[in-house]
């Protein structure tokens, strides 16, 4: 449920972060093996995700965007269905932006950087 993003665990940021990393790795092997090296380095999929997850995207992307993005996930008739949407949302903008990701290279300021 999109409630539990936001109750005093955030339970459901963290089952979302989790499903990003899954969608991730299904769609985009190279990135996603990145990304978890990364992880040696620090660099948590939550530290960057979360925000997005929690703000719905307002804080981190330019407002034409976010609209597109608000607007798909109030088209969804479901809470499930927004869960989803916001984890793939999530998925796409690392694919999107993976050649920048990747450039980055193993530096963990760099990348987070990047992607906050």
């Amino acid at each position: 449920r999109v409630h539990d993003n936001y109750i005093v665990d955030q339970k459901g940021v963290q089952i979302r972060v989790a499903q990003i990393d899954t969608v991730l790795a299904a769609c985009d092997k190279e990135l996603s093996m990145f990304l978890l090296d990364m992880h040696q380095e620090g660099l948590e999929t939550i530290q960057f995700a979360w925000k997005w997850i929690h703000s719905l995207f307002l804080r981190d992307f330019p407002l034409p965007v976010v609209i597109r993005f608000w607007d798909a996930l109030f088209a969804e008739d479901t809470s499930e269905g927004v869960c989803s949407l916001i984890v793939y949302i999530c998925a796409a903008v690392l694919s999107e932006f993976r050649d920048e990701i990747l450039a980055c290279g193993k530096s963990f300021d760099k990348v987070l950087e990047f992607l906050t």
